[in-house]
């Protein structure tokens, strides 16, 4: 029985032998030219009969043989060398395995991705395997390739496009493959489809406004949606790819020469330190650039760059450039940019500039250089030169220059200019300018109310002094501003200007309750420049009758204060003008002098 099994098993070895022996001895002629390696074997298996085996091995690769009348044995030497291969001969069968150095370097993943509905090519699609930070675009054709690592047992990847469902597949990377994607898109719906209004409903609608229906505004682009718009025409797959794959820490020196690779745009960091600069999907941490931070995302911590931070949506923390920080978001924090902040929302905090800053909202205050522009405040603004606010604004206002605002409720302080729509509160300036006055003071040499209170007004008083003023504001608080002389004594003659802060309070149509507060100086007319110490302040109250729209008679009695220096011949010509003093006190270097009088005018306009 032994004996048996041992002829059997040697009587089938032989035959094997004899099997591949005659393969190998079979003549072939091939005439190949760069051609794919599966026509070589498809000739080599119609003369020789052997069957070609593999699984690990791509076969549209391209190679070149020329023989004549020569034995397989000595063709697949040639296979072996053009291939990079190893060919094992079991009978009739030739199995085809990659090299040991074509194997330790990587594998090959390739493919096509078409669209189901049209069987038309995808592309641009963005394909990408997070976990190797592999990322590649489909070309005109549809195809793709990338290597993998081959020791990789599993690879997940992923596929992306605009308008298309994202899809993912597993594959087992025991060897190169070749994949077929089909890509679904978005059902699309037909303009007609959308409801709409009929003809005669449009009509109808017309003839009810009695206009035709405005066409919209266009508004146009700032300069952060410009920047991320360029930034997405350069960079296809900002836009298909929705994934965020988060990491611990990155290096970059200059995108994509990157840890991140070129899935930086789409990598959320901890730590961040960008040598030159950096792309990411946001941050959860700190990030330095030596030039320049670019992230795609929100913001939460600290961002620090040489020249530029960019952030396509919200800022929670600091964020501190030499030059410039943008933010299409909102801001909850400190800004601190060495020439210009640029935010398109909302500002929670405080923003500081060199130069420049501007944003839509801001609740918190703005230091700037030069200027800051916001659309709404609630808070301040400190400048330079010159702050503005296009709407509502709840704030103090400080400015070397010009302060502007919509409507403001608070104040606004300038070294020249401060102007307003409607104003609730308090503007200091050398020219205040409001349309509007609910409430509140202008305080000036030239103050103006558009729909407020101006009146011209010619009046005397007591002493013989004739007065003209102009009084301008709004009426339950505005400033009076005047001037007079008083040619009583010809030898004496003295002329007077002063200002102060009065009121007009209806009482009944065409009657006033009027008060006065003033101070006012003295100089003599025949020695101008001359001057010595006096003080006139007055308090007056009374009524004033408006019979006409710009006609009306002012009139009142008046509490005087004359506070001055006795050894001009001036003031005293004024002091002797007084009559029935009830306060007379010399109190050393200057007297004073407390009187009750009257004043009476015509107020026109």
């Amino acid at each position: 029985m032994q004996i048996r099994t041992i002829f059997t098993i040697w009587a089938l070895t032989w035959m094997n032998i004899v099997s591949g022996q005659t393969i190998l001895n079979t003549v072939l002629t091939l005439n190949h030219i760069n051609k794919p390696a599966r026509i070589v074997f498809s000739d080599i298996q119609q003369q020789a009969g052997a069957i070609f085996s593999y699984s690990e091995f791509d076969d549209d690769r391209k190679m070149s043989i020329q023989v004549t009348k020569t034995t397989l044995r000595n063709v697949i030497p040639i296979l072996e060398s053009e291939l990079n291969i190893t060919i094992i001969i079991k009978e009739k069968y030739l199995i085809i395995k990659p090299s040991g150095r074509e194997r330790s370097q990587s594998l090959s993943i390739s493919g096509t991705i078409i669209n189901p509905q049209s069987d038309e090519p995808v592309i641009d699609a963005s394909v990408y395997v997070k976990k190797h930070k592999i990322l590649v675009n489909s070309d005109s054709r549809g195809k793709f390739a990338f290597s993998i690592p081959s020791n990789v047992r599993q690879v997940r990847i992923n596929v992306a496009k605009a308008n298309y469902v994202d899809t993912s597949l597993v594959i087992i990377a025991s060897e190169s493959q070749t994949l077929h994607i089909r890509l679904r898109s978005f059902p699309r719906v037909r303009i007609s489809e959308f409801d709409s209004l009929s003809k005669k409903e449009v009509l109808i609608g017309s003839l009810i406004n009695d206009r035709i229906p405005e066409a919209p505004s266009i508004r146009k682009s700032s300069y952060n949606e410009t920047f991320w718009e360029k930034m997405k025409k350069k960079n296809v797959n900002l836009i298909n790819i929705n994934d965020t794959i988060f990491n611990s820490f990155s290096i970059s020196l200059l995108p994509p020469i990157s840890t991140n690779k070129l899935l930086s745009f789409h990598t959320r960091n901890t730590i961040s330190l960008n040598i030159i600069g950096g792309h990411s999907k946001g941050l959860n941490g700190v990030e330095l650039g030596g030039v320049y931070n670019y992230d795609d995302g929100d913001v939460y911590g600290v961002q620090i760059a040489g020249v530029v931070n960019a952030v396509s949506e919200n800022v929670t923390g600091t964020q501190i450039s030499g030059v410039l920080n943008a933010v299409k978001g909102n801001v909850k924090g400190v800004q601190i940019a060495g020439v210009i902040n640029n935010n398109d929302s909302i500002t929670d905090g405080i923003q500081i500039s060199g130069v420049y800053q501007k944003t839509h909202t801001l609740r918190g205050l703005q230091l700037g250089g030069l200027y800051n522009r916001a659309v709404k405040v609630t808070g301040g603004q400190i400048s330079g030169l010159i702050n503005t606010v296009d709407s509502a604004a709840t704030l103090l206002q400080v400015a070397g220059l010009y302060n502007k605002a919509a409507n403001i409720k608070g104040i606004q302080i300038s070294g020249l200019i401060n102007t307003c729509d409607t104003l609730e509160g308090l503007q200091i300036g050398i020219f205040n300018r409001a349309n509007h006055v609910k409430k509140g003071l202008a305080i000036g040499l030239i103050n103006y109310v558009n729909d407020g209170y101006h009146k011209v007004e010619l009046s005397t008083n007591e002493l013989g002094t004739i007065n003209l003023g102009y009084r301008s504001g709004w009426a339950p608080l505005h400033l009076h501003y005047f001037g007079g002389f008083n040619t009583r004594d010809k030898d004496h003659r003295f002329v007077q200007a002063g200002m102060g802060i009065a009121t007009s309070l209806p009482v009944s149509k065409k009657l006033n309750f009027e008060a006065d507060a003033t101070v006012r100086n003295t100089h003599n007319v025949e020695n101008f420049i001359e001057w010595n110490f006096n003080m006139y302040n007055q308090l007056m109250v009374g009524l004033s009758w408006q019979p006409a729209k710009k006609f009306g008679i002012r009139t009142g009695l008046t509490l005087n204060h004359f506070w001055y220096d006795p050894t001009s011949a001036i003031n005293g010509q004024v002091a002797s003008l007084i009559k029935n003093s009830v306060y007379d006190v010399d109190s050393g270097s200057y007297k004073h002098k407390i009187w009750i009088g009257w004043q009476v005018g015509v107020v026109l306009f």
